[in-house]
């Protein structure tokens, strides 16, 4: 698909199950840039990430240079907030000679309360520009609008819920 499509000048959002070395390239062959979601399907990446942002979210990223923006949301009974971080690739991440055009790594935090009652998210992601904390949080609401939008649809219009045949 990426190949029939134009994306010259575009960000592309990939959820963890596309983040694959082969379709980074053809994002980048593109003209484009790519933001993928990691996941354990990538060890030694993850792990690296994971290393990199345990080793800096404790000293406020006082080592590293950040971009970051955070988003307060009232609203279906419940109060989230999600602090997004954003810095380069650093040059010791495992598995980063894999990764062409590999810029800078991301992190989002999400804390939510619902009915006195916390609950926290934590994901990771990999880009090919280094954005700006905004941009990079407007990427990833963007990405999951579209997700929690394909949902509905399954849901709602072809009834896929209470479907029993598989």
């Amino acid at each position: 698909m990426l190949e029939i499509i134009e994306l010259s000048g575009s960000l592309v959002t990939i959820d963890a199950m596309g983040c694959q070395t082969e379709i980074a390239e053809k994002i980048l062959a593109a003209a484009s840039d790519d933001w993928l979601a990691v996941k354990g399907h990538q060890p030694r990446l993850h792990q690296g990430i994971l290393k990199f942002f345990d080793d800096h979210l404790d000293g406020d990223f006082a080592q590293v240079n950040v971009r970051r923006h955070e988003t307060k949301e009232k609203g279906h009974g419940r109060e989230k907030t999600r602090h997004y971080f954003v810095c380069p690739v650093p040059n010791d991440l495992p598995d980063r000679a894999r990764w062409s055009g590999l810029q800078a790594l991301g992190i989002v935090i999400s804390s939510t309360q619902r009915g006195g009652t916390d609950c926290g998210d934590v994901r990771y992601h990999i880009l090919s520009q280094y954005l700006a904390g905004k941009r990079f949080a407007a990427a990833v609401r963007g990405h999951w609008a579209i997700e929690n939008r394909l949902h509905w649809q399954l849901d709602v219009t072809f009834q896929e819920d209470p479907c029993r045949l598989r």
